[in-house]
């Protein structure tokens, strides 16, 4: 988990500036990394530390190495305990084998100058990830689906345009209850949380309606903890996260305006994503008895067709779907064409 807090101070010091970064890089359940730009050596101390300078002691301390322990006779008796120096330039410290869910403070000294961080550890992360995302047939324009929950103690199913999304742990995205691109459960841009197990237990399948025609992602992640202690399983694993387009709707036809000799020419109302249509023309109603060329004949992507026939004494019926990539749509309306009535 990754976490940009960034904090610049610049103060002033016998006519000597300095500047530091300190990013809290990355928490786990038992370990926090911080990341250092440092223009001086620093001290770092990590806990409930009242006073505001080091002293000579610093000199003879050792500097913080890479990846250490937190020195728990120190931490445990005095409330704090102090690390040692971090070297001016770019480092990276982890602090490992901490207490799950616990706030912690590291203090970092310069000179008489003292940056305060606060941050913590995570949850434990569920050893078992969600599965088994199901989707449903459903009526045009919506997406149904259930899912296998994991081992965690909740899960949060979120939906998104693009097969990557940045859920971070220590971050307890609000639900939208079930609903689509509520602003309040948005996690990026066209990223939403659909729902929180914590919400309603008892929800177990979910069903969208009013979507555009696009890629929509679908992921569940297990969490265990709340607030900034939570902590995702945002492992891949059978059949989560999945991709679904929202069943494509079909055209609607129109009424035959235009007719020449054996030739009527059939208009409908196009459909978004459709990368062509097919057409149907029949000599009765419920096209039993389908023209032989016109039978789911590929017309191309346009909204009006010339359709060719040999008798223009009897009545015809013609109907359409629009295909696209991943779908076909249902068959329009259909619309009874006859020569008389031109």
């Amino acid at each position: 988990m990754i976490i940009m807090v960034l904090i610049i101070g610049m103060v002033f010091s016998v006519n000597i500036s300095w500047a530091v970064e300190l990013y809290v890089k990355e928490q786990g359940s038992d370990y926090i990394k911080l990341d250092f730009i440092l223009k001086k050596e620093a001290v770092l101390i990590i806990g409930d530390y009242k006073e505001t300078e080091i002293g000579e002691d610093a000199e003879n301390m050792n500097y913080v190495k890479e990846n250490i322990q937190l020195p728990n006779s120190d931490y445990k008796s005095q409330g704090f305990a102090v690390l040692g120096k971090v070297k001016k330039g770019k480092s990276s410290i982890s602090l490992n084998k901490l207490e799950m869910n616990t706030d912690y403070v590291f203090n970092l000294m310069i000179d008489t100058n003292k940056i305060v961080v606060f941050t913590n550890t995570l949850s434990i992360e569920p050893y078992k990830a969600s599965r088994g995302v199901r989707f449903v047939e459903t009526e045009p324009g919506s997406i149904e689906f259930n899912w296998k929950a994991g081992k965690g103690i909740n899960r949060k199913i979120i939906i998104s345009d693009s097969p990557k999304i940045n859920c971070k742990d220590g971050v307890d995205y609000k639900s939208g209850n079930g609903k689509y691109g509520i602003e309040e459960s948005k996690i990026t841009d066209n990223t939403f949380v659909l729902y929180d197990s914590k919400v309603d237990k008892n929800l177990m399948s979910i069903k969208l309606n009013e979507l555009a025609y696009q890629k929509y992602y679908i992921f569940v992640y297990e969490y265990n903890g709340e607030g900034k202690y939570i902590n995702y399983n945002k492992s891949k694993s059978s059949g989560n996260p999945k991709l679904k387009y929202p069943k494509l709707k079909p055209p609607i036809a129109k009424a035959v305006k235009r007719y020449e000799e054996n030739i009527f020419s059939p208009e409908w109302e196009t459909v978004k994503g459709a990368i062509y249509y097919e057409i149907q023309v029949s000599t009765n109603e419920d096209f039993s008895s389908l023209l032989e060329e016109y039978e789911n004949a590929d017309i191309g992507n346009t909204n009006v067709f010339d359709i060719w026939v040999e008798d223009m004494t009897i009545e015809y019926f013609y109907r359409l779907r629009a295909v696209s990539k991943a779908d076909k749509s249902n068959y329009s309306n259909a619309i009874k064409v006859n020569f008389g009535q031109k």
